[in-house]
């Protein structure tokens, strides 16, 4: 206003003053001014000036904060006394910024004492002055921000009215500062927005970002971006929303369907606080984060939470919210729900997300499982790895043979080889374990159960032979391979303890007639069977476990009864079926209170 005023004495005056005199005078006014606003070395060439126009050229502000190339104001008398300009235009304006702890330093617009900027004390605050001016415009203005990844640029064509309302056109690199936490593609984006630029307030809204955005790293790209943005007065960060209607994973084989983004930020302590949310197209999935990123450095973190999801025969199946399951995993029954913390920076992205697994149910591979409870931790940096000593329990599995009661201790590394620390279930009254390294990505997967103290009254029942029965314990091995969806059982071999047991084969129909008629071989060898007693019994399988397998039974022994205990070597082969055993166990299985404890504590984190 006093500058405005001045002006106006001259151009009053003007008229007993050389036209030399007048630009002399005038930019004598126009540099006191900037130097009491902060900018004492700073120059300029009035190169015209009358009682309509005045036109400045070359401003150099002699800190870099505030240069111009050429300013044109037009006036009149009227307006000058009452402080405003009818119209002003700039070019080649040059404004540098500082970005630091999140804060925006804006040397050009506020430019505190070297007290105020000392690094113990806050920035001040931030007041953008409403120009005394109906019409502002600025082209091929350029602002330049030094952060602490380098300096990054905002290229920008403005126009305004007196109330403080702009029309923005932006081009600018000032993502890269996120690129290398984020995994985004480097390169300029270019805006057109609104902004309103008052006193109390300084914001910017974009209602289409032109994309897509994409993040390189993680073969994700957003589009339907919208933003607004604002500079909070007193901290000098910025606040505001981002929106994204549609977050695409690029990769041939999606790993996730489409979801859209709401991310709201605001200063914080540590730079800015925000919120986020993710949610799939139907609502059904919605993860959750909040935390904090220092803008100047590119780090952050945040707690995350992914409410339940629930799967269920006739409705979600788990290819509906991960694609690349729909052929391993057809149809489940159960939930997940999960829980986290992610931390950021330049190295990249780590943390933690614990998954709470519950009744889930399901088949894959050949195998049906059921009643799986767990908590998976996933941790990073990427590719992300499952720790060891995680504990899966199920109430059974059924691959031909039906296992119940199952606990699994576990990881998995980096490279996707899964750990089996232990392994145990209970089959046939006697117990299965195994353990060791299974590469998860191998064409062909090759486990080795070890069944201990089984029941041979049990065993047998599997075998489908009418009229067999028997007594004693079976120890052994039954190697697995796991190849394209199917299970083979390869050469399984169980054998008895030394304290032996005994068979009865008593069939009825037409064997029983073979027997009674005395056939030499048949009729011997079934008479034996009635009541053989065995030293040593050796059991063998070979096969798909989901087809009719092979079963062979070695025998050593006699039939007290027979020949008076005549000893026999007998090798008999059966098809067998492995299948429908003690399935009432599934109703005595318990959760391990370890597993529950931990499900209840991510429930327990729900936003």
């Amino acid at each position: 206003m006093r500058v405005a005023l001045a002006f106006a004495a001259l151009l009053i005056a003007g008229g007993a003053l050389l036209v030399s005199e007048r630009r002399a005078v005038t930019q004598y006014l126009l540099l006191r001014e900037l130097s009491e606003a902060g900018f004492p070395a700073a120059t300029l060439l009035v190169a015209d000036v009358d009682d309509k126009e005045l036109v400045v050229r070359d401003l150099r502000s002699g800190s870099g904060d505030l240069d111009a190339a050429l300013i044109e104001a037009r006036y009149s008398l009227q307006g000058l006394l009452q402080g405003r300009l009818e119209e002003l235009r700039i070019e080649g304006l040059e404004l540098r910024a500082t970005l630091l702890g999140g804060s925006l330093q804006l040397g050009a617009l506020a430019s505190p004492s070297a007290e105020e900027s000392s690094p113990a004390s806050p920035p001040a605050p931030l007041r953008v002055p409403l120009l005394p001016v109906e019409r502002l415009e600025v082209r091929q203005a350029r602002l330049q921000v030094e952060t602490a990844a380098g300096s990054r640029e905002a290229h920008f064509d403005i126009e305004m009215d007196a109330q403080g309302e702009a029309q923005l056109s932006l081009r600018t690199d000032l993502l890269d500062a996120l690129a290398p936490a984020l995994g985004l593609e480097r390169g300029s984006l270019e805006l057109d927005g609104r902004v309103t630029a008052r006193p109390e307030r300084l914001a910017i809204e974009f209602d289409h970002v032109p994309g897509p955005l994409h993040f390189a790293a993680f073969d994700i790209e957003a589009r339907d971006l919208a933003l607004e943005l604002a500079l909070d007065p007193e901290t000098r960060a910025p606040q505001g929303k981002l929106l994204a209607g549609q977050l695409r994973d690029l990769r041939p084989e999606p790993r996730f369907r489409p979801l859209a983004l709401e991310l709201d930020f605001e200063p914080g302590e540590s730079g800015l606080d925000f919120e986020a949310t993710l949610r799939e197209e139907e609502q059904a999935v919605r993860l959750f984060a909040q935390g904090s990123h220092d803008l100047s450095s590119g780090a952050g973190s945040a707690r995350v939470h992914l409410d339940p999801v629930v799967f269920t025969e006739e409705g979600r199946a788990p290819g509906d919210v991960l694609p690349s399951l729909a052929g391993l995993i057809p149809r489940a029954t159960g939930s997940i729900e999960g829980h986290g913390e992610l931390h950021w920076s330049d190295a990249g992205v780590g943390g933690f997300v614990d998954f709470g697994i519950q009744e889930l149910a399901l088949d894959a591979g050949g195998a049906r499982a059921e009643q799986m409870n767990t908590v998976v931790r996933v941790e990073g940096p990427w590719p992300p790895r499952i720790p060891r000593g995680q504990l899966l329990s199920m109430a059974r599995i059924d691959f031909g043979l039906e296992l119940t009661g199952g606990v699994v201790s576990y990881g998995v590394g980096q490279d996707g080889v899964l750990q089996l620390d232990t392994a145990s279930w209970s089959f046939a009254g006697g117990t299965v374990r195994t353990s060791g390294s299974i590469d998860l990505f191998a064409r062909e997967k090759e486990i080795l159960l070890s069944l201990e103290d089984v029941d041979l009254a049990q065993l047998l029942e599997l075998v489908n032979l009418e009229g067999l029965s028997g007594e004693g314990r079976l120890s052994g091995r039954i190697p697995l391979t796991l190849a394209q969806g199917s299970i083979r059982i390869r050469k399984a071999q169980l054998e008895s303890t030394p304290a032996g047991g005994w068979i009865r084969y008593r069939p009825e129909g037409k064997a029983a007639a073979l027997g009674m008629v005395g056939e030499a071989t048949v009729g011997d060898l079934l008479k034996a069977l009635a009541d053989f007693h065995f030293e040593r019994l050796a059991l063998g399988i070979d096969g798909d476990a989901a087809e009719a397998l092979v079963v062979s039974i070695s025998l050593a022994g006699a039939n007290p009864a027979h020949r008076d205990g005549q000893p026999y070597n007998l090798n008999l082969n059966v098809d067998g079926r492995l299948a429908d055993l003690v399935r009432q166990a599934t109703s005595a299985y318990h959760i391990p209170a370890r597993i529950q404890e931990k499900l209840s504590e991510i429930a327990e984190q729900r936003p």
